[in-house]
């Protein structure tokens, strides 16, 4: 009860931020510039998680191919920063925090410097991100939110119901780029992968399942019976196949004190990276995984893989496996709600 209300009051404030927000920042921006000519570009990142990178990595591999003479610049965390950099092949990468404070916003909008297009697939805008595009140098300014004059060219009725992944090819097309869309780049380490096969020798494991069971905040976390359930329909379906189960430093301990493991289930419990987690997909024969980015990493490898999601079309419709050798498990009203004849089906 007073969790919903410090929900409903979350909401309010927001909207009054927002308000307040298009009041002080919001004004009409007018271009004549053809999108076809645009020499820079820029996305706004700074929530991307891993998955949602690796999924909007597509479209940059695809300017690069067909329009290397576009200077790509990106928007995000420091943390994010180096796979853009190193592995995506960006010209340019600003920091800017998740939370960033305004006079960061101001310092980070003189770094990025004049940019002929901006690229911001927020739907609702708050009122930081308002205040970040009215200070962007930027012509054209490409967006969700209709109740903007910032943004300039609205593509929410072109992109409706697109996965994520076509959503950012879409922009390709607006450049003049007419080619099939790009797979995602999923970037792999040489560190990462010699760490994930000394891990795969010493408990003499050939092939395996891969399981994650754990993505973001507890509506996406398997309890104990979910994953021995995964378990046991896996061994019922191969009994040669070994199981690895995979965690992040942030849910190792709650991995282990589910004391799952034995001579044929091993605990990946090495990975401190995004780099590591990679490494061990890649080597998989199977990914068994909740709504996470080990779904687009598994779909970036054309894996075998089973996704688990909870019910909600809206999220499924943005973020399922974009991926042919995916099977999808939907779980009613909580992700733990699934039955052992859906493991059976999805493992055929």
């Amino acid at each position: 009860m007073i969790r919903g209300l410090i929900s409903r009051l979350q909401i309010t404030r927001d909207k009054i931020r927002r308000h307040l927000g298009i009041i002080l920042f919001d004004s009409s921006k007018v271009s004549k510039l053809d999108l076809e000519n645009v020499n820079s570009i820029l996305f706004i990142r700074n929530d991307a998680k891993l998955g949602d990178a690796i999924v909007s990595s597509g479209v940059l591999k695809k300017l690069k191919k067909y329009r290397p003479e576009i200077k790509i610049k990106v928007l995000t965390t420091s943390t994010m920063a180096p796979l853009f950099t190193e592995h995506f092949g960006v010209d340019q990468v600003v920091h800017l925090s998740k939370r960033p404070s305004y006079s960061e916003m101001k310092e980070v909008c003189t770094q990025v410097g004049s940019v002929d297009a901006v690229v911001a697939l927020n739907l609702d805008m708050k009122m930081k991100d308002i205040y970040l595009l009215n200070k962007l140098k930027s012509k054209i300014n490409i967006g969700l939110d209709p109740g903007l004059k910032l943004i300039n060219l609205n593509i929410s009725d072109d992109i409706r119901n697109m996965h994520y992944a076509d959503k950012f090819n879409y922009i390709a097309t607006l450049l003049g780029i007419t080619e099939s869309a790009e797979n995602y780049i999923v970037p792999l380490v040489p560190s990462s992968m010699e760490k994930a096969q000394l891990f795969l020798t010493k408990n003499n494991i050939n092939e395996f399942v891969l399981i994650n069971p754990f993505g973001s905040g507890n509506e996406r976390k398997l309890n104990k019976d979910s994953i021995n359930k995964i378990i046991s329909a896996i061994k019922e379906w191969d009994k040669s196949l070994s199981v690895v189960l995979l965690s992040a430093p942030d849910t190792r301990d709650l991995l282990d004190a589910m004391s799952l493991t034995t001579t044929s289930i091993r605990h990946f419990d090495q990975s401190d990276s995004i780099y590591d987690a990679i490494a061990i997909v890649d080597k998989a024969k199977l990914v068994v995984s909740v709504d996470t980015s080990i779904v687009h990493v598994a779909s970036g490898f054309n894996k075998p893989q089973i996704a688990i999601y909870k019910q909600d079309k809206v999220n499924f419709s943005n973020w399922h496996p974009n991926s042919e050798h995916a099977n999808v498990i939907i779980a009613i009203t909580d992700i733990n709600n699934f039955g052992e004849e859906q493991l059976k089906q999805a493992l055929i």
